[in-house]
């Protein structure tokens, strides 16, 4: 018997299975999530309903900023649709009950996300996938880029919106910037029109007073099913929420 080499060194086949996992690893993290967004699509059927009445809504937490986004999913629970949230969903008609997202996503799941080689970002790549529209809030961008890019990818419109004293500029605004009341639409035609990169760029909400990074601006642009728009009082989006769920609307 040779003991020469020490039991603790691994073999070159063993070695071998352990670069061909590396290089796998991503395609066996795929199929990872299809079972994990297919456990939540059956766990949403029992507990929510049709995802033609789902609608999500992503934004920041820290500060006031989960209050807005709590508002603004009873208030689409308010117009009859369920509305879902990182930490869980209203039924429609009952925004007064508020349930834990764990009815629908179960501990077998979270335990998927204890594992150090399954980043957790995938879980909330992968939640939009639930929702039919979904609305994000875009004062400060954090964890939400992983929703809206999973939006994104499975073609989910979506509309941004932002909260701030100052949604228009007057005489300096973008000449694509929409105004009407208290609110504003960007009515840009699609990315490669936004005047945002112009050499004398003109003024502009979603730059000057919430500056929405490109990769997430370009999302927002690239097709005419996503909206965004500005509003100084939260309350004012309720008849834009309105529109949005219920109808399909174009910026074109």
């Amino acid at each position: 018997m040779d003991l020469s080499a020490s039991a603790e060194e691994p073999s070159d086949e063993i070695e071998k299975l352990r670069r061909y996992f590396r290089k796998c690893w991503a395609e066996v993290i795929i199929v990872i999530m299809d079972l994990v967004a297919e456990i939540h699509e059956q766990n949403a059927k029992q507990k929510i309903g049709s995802k033609d009445i789902r609608i999500g809504v992503f934004g920041p937490y820290p500060g006031t900023y989960k209050q807005i986004v709590m508002l603004v999913a009873r208030y689409i629970s308010e117009l009859g649709f369920a509305s879902i949230t990182g930490e869980g969903f209203y039924l429609p008609n009952s925004p007064m009950v508020f349930h834990d997202i764990k009815e629908i996503s179960p501990e077998v799941v979270t335990d998927i996300f204890k594992h150090p080689e399954v980043p957790q970002y995938n879980y909330y790549y992968v939640l939009p996938r639930l929702v039919k529209k979904a609305v994000f809030l875009m004062n400060d961008e954090r964890g939400q880029t992983i929703e809206l890019i999973g939006c994104f990818d499975a073609f989910i419109p979506v509309l941004g919106f932002i909260v701030h004293d100052t949604v228009t500029y007057g005489d300096k605004d973008c000449v694509y910037l929409l105004k009407e009341h208290e609110i504003s639409f960007c009515g840009t035609a699609n990315h490669l029109s936004c005047l945002g990169n112009a050499l004398q760029r003109p003024c502009c909400p979603f730059y000057d007073s919430i500056d929405i990074p490109w990769l997430s601006k370009q999302l927002f642009l690239r097709r005419p099913e996503n909206h965004l728009i500005g509003v100084k009082r939260v309350e004012d989006i309720e008849p834009i929420l309105k529109n949005f769920v219920t109808s399909d609307l174009s910026r074109c």
